[in-house]
């Protein structure tokens, strides 16, 4: 019980969490959290929080993911036989669904809003044969540190976007390499600027 009450004090001198209420919350979301991803054989790094309502499955996959990350309410991380690997910081937004068929790596201290969908496979579509019985194509997909993907954005399969892009909302990643420091956006996404020192 006094490590308890302990670890709430530390949290709250951190300035974490602003009151005991929150901090209380915050304990049981940790608690929780590691109860999650041991039953389900999920790796996650300290301070990472899985909220109530998020669905992470890894199947016959690998899931990893970092450091002092939240995979929010609503969030679904579905590994499908492949591997999803999230680095330390990363905020994955409600209503997001990340699949690891070829292989998702994402590095630290990315931002994805809600309503984004990152697919790094794709259907065969041989003419003749139907959809549904068609093998996939997996090339993966890599997104590097202190991305921010805005809401409702679709990475798709073979896309490989460097460290420090910005992604507008509603945009489609439709494969290919997006440059570091690039703001995107668009259908296919398109460079319409990119990131300046805020020296500049």
């Amino acid at each position: 019980m006094q490590k308890g009450f302990l670890l709430l004090e530390k949290i709250r001198s951190h300035g974490i969490v602003p009151s005991a209420k929150k901090a209380v919350r915050y304990a049981f979301e940790l608690l929780f959290s590691k109860i999650y991803a041991k039953c389900f054989g999920i790796r996650i790094g300290k301070g990472t929080v899985i909220k109530l309502g998020a669905r992470i499955r890894r199947d016959s996959g690998d899931i990893t993911i970092g450091s002092y990350c939240i995979i929010h309410e609503g969030a679904r991380l579905l590994a499908y036989g492949g591997q999803i690997t999230i680095g330390d910081n990363v905020s994955v937004n409600p209503l997001c669904v990340l699949y690891g068929h070829g292989g998702l790596e994402i590095g630290s201290g990315v931002l994805i809003a809600t309503g984004t969908v990152i697919v790094p496979a794709n259907h065969q579509i041989v003419a003749g044969v139907p959809i549904r019985t068609q093998k996939l194509i997996c090339r993966g997909i890599r997104i590097g540190d202190d991305v921010w993907i805005g809401a409702g954005v679709r990475v798709l399969d073979g896309s490989t976007v460097e460290s420090g892009v910005v992604v507008g909302a509603g945009s489609v990643i439709t494969g290919g390499i997006v440059p570091r420091n690039s703001i995107v956006a668009g259908i296919p996404a398109r460079k319409i600027g990119e990131r300046l020192p805020a020296n500049i």
